[in-house]
């Protein structure tokens, strides 16, 4: 770690984040509207796999299995359709095999998807069936421990996910990994596994003082939880291409906005944990 990012890991347990109430629950509404939203009709032929993409360690002894659930905008970040099939290679890397589930569409091409189930529940319904799909197309993981990595929206599924213990061993999810995770829902966190969880502390879609009281707030008896709040980090600090800051807003010129910026320091920072909590983990 170099002494610059050292001097500022130390202040990352500071005081909470200031954030006002109107603005959070704006941006809030914004983010559930977009993953409300009907989008593109999936093709008429289509089915739920046809949006699963596999991506197989290079090891005929996997280390397990990772199943990355990305952000409100899927698989692409505003102009990049890389980051989450960038990050399913270095998980190959560590010996683990990956499938990206694009959710939204997945959810859409599903002829029994839940009706009127929140987006979390929409999310948490489809990795289910992702992971099934997985075990029958891919034999090996089926004896194999998992890892839920989700992307910011995609957290509301994988913590209804991570906090089921009969769903967290029937499923063989042994550990989870959120980056910037929201929380719109409300769920209280309860989780059976280790999870780690990265966010900046500039974050202003997922605030950090949000990410701290839900652990803190966690029942007695809970698994682990490692919290890394990034000074000065944004939300998708960990995307490269975001090295010019977006800002988008709820409404043209003025209102809340949210900022996405990369922050070089915390992105390498982060990719060092998770290899260290996945190596003590599975």
């Amino acid at each position: 770690m170099s002494a610059k990012f050292a001097a500022r890991s130390r202040t990352a347990a500071g005081g909470p984040v200031s954030r006002g109430r109107r603005d959070s629950f704006l941006l809030a509404v914004m983010f559930l509207l977009s993953s409300c939203a009907s989008g593109p009709q999936s093709p008429a032929h289509a089915v739920p796999s046809d949006y699963y993409h596999w991506n197989e360690a290079a090891t005929d002894r996997p280390a397990g299995w990772v199943v990355i659930l990305p952000g409100s905008s899927g698989l692409s970040v505003f102009d990049d359709d890389r980051h989450y099939f960038d990050a399913a290679n270095r998980y190959n890397e560590l010996g683990f095999d990956v499938l990206v589930v694009d959710y939204k569409p997945a959810v859409r091409a599903s002829a029994n998807a839940p009706e009127g189930a929140s987006p979390g529940g929409k999310i948490e319904w489809i990795t289910e069936r992702a992971i099934e799909w997985m075990w029958h197309e891919h034999p090996r993981t089926r004896t194999r421990q998992g890892v839920i990595a989700a992307w910011s929206l995609g957290a509301e599924g994988a913590m209804r996910l991570v906090n089921d213990d009969r769903k967290t061993k029937s499923l063989q999810i042994g550990s989870a990994v959120f980056f910037y995770p929201t929380n719109f829902e409300q769920v209280e966190l309860d989780n059976q596994v280790p999870l780690l969880i990265l966010i900046g502390d500039n974050d202003d879609v997922t605030p950090a003082a949000a990410a701290r009281a839900m652990v803190e707030n966690r029942s007695p008896g809970t698994a682990a939880v490692e919290l890394i709040v990034y000074p000065g980090a944004r939300h998708g600090f960990d995307i490269e291409s975001l090295k010019t800051p977006r800002t988008i807003r709820l409404l043209p010129m003025f209102g809340p906005s949210a900022t996405f910026f990369y922050d070089p320091d915390a992105a390498r920072d982060a990719s060092k944990r998770v290899s260290a909590f996945l190596t003590e983990n599975q």
